[in-house]
């Protein structure tokens, strides 16, 4: 009786500690996820991640714009200055936010700061987004798949390696190895915020989403570094064209001298 009673006790504690667990799983989750959404931000480092990162780096070299590591021995009137005019690319800035970012860029530790309110956002942006889908984000830069907002599929005025035949459009750069100059957060960030001067004008009324930009990229880095197989195919078709008209004309211009020669002949 007594082992009986003991073999209960055991599985007793056994099935507490297994109930106690699966109970406590979700609620662990649930709880890691709202401890990571009371994170504070940096707010400095934050706002230099929204409007200047998708064309700037601190040490990082040159993206569309210069690399900012310099600012940090300049004036910081300057510095103010400079910042005011890039109002013209980013939007308006309120007085305090320019001086949080000259304030920002001349401080010590800049790039651990933006690499943590980085990857801080990402978490917080993504959870609320569907997972990367390197086949949506394909149609999306072919425009097999449109825009939600009806902007310009991306093949308009980019080309791709993997592309075939006559390849994509030429009025942007090759994306080929976009992925591997950019990263992964600075180029959703850009394409979001369409930082460049052509994207800006073409998507101002037509913003591309983030969830959009998110499976934009994953594509973009499923090809980077891929050969540019539209640049040979391009070649090709162009010196079977060249051949195909030499062969027509001398087909239609063969009998063309031929009274000519009879009478020299003749002659």
């Amino acid at each position: 009786m007594k082992r009986i009673n003991q073999s209960i006790s055991f599985l007793y504690v056994l099935l507490l500690l297994f109930t106690t667990n699966v109970l406590n799983c979700p609620v662990k989750a649930e709880a890691d996820k709202q401890q990571s959404s009371r994170i504070k931000a940096d707010e400095e480092a934050k706002l230099f991640v929204l409007k200047c990162a998708g064309c700037h780096t601190i040490g990082g070299g040159d993206l569309t714009g210069p690399d900012l590591s310099k600012a940090a021995k300049a004036q910081h009137s300057d510095l103010i200055k400079s910042i005011f005019r890039m109002q013209e690319q980013v939007g308006p800035l309120t007085k305090d936010e320019i001086e949080s970012l000259a304030t920002f860029l001349q401080s010590k530790d800049p790039i651990p700061r933006i690499k943590n309110e980085t990857e801080r956002l990402a978490k917080l942006a993504e959870a609320k987004l569907d997972p990367p889908d390197i086949k949506i984000g394909r149609e999306l830069f072919l425009g097999k798949k449109h825009l939600h907002n009806g902007g310009t599929s991306c093949i308009a005025c980019h080309n791709v390696g993997e592309l075939r035949g006559w390849g994509g459009g030429k009025l942007g750069p090759d994306l080929s190895n976009v992925y591997k100059k950019f990263g992964r957060n600075n180029l959703i960030s850009g394409i979001e915020s369409s930082n460049w001067k052509v994207m800006k004008d073409v998507y101002r009324e037509h913003p591309i989403s983030k969830q959009e930009a998110v499976h934009l990229v994953a594509f973009l880095k499923s090809i980077n570094g891929k050969s540019q197989h539209s640049k040979s195919s391009f070649h090709i078709v162009g010196l079977v064209g060249c051949a195909f008209l030499y062969i027509l004309l001398l087909f239609f211009y063969r009998n063309r001298l031929k009274g000519v020669r009879k009478n020299l002949k003749r002659k």
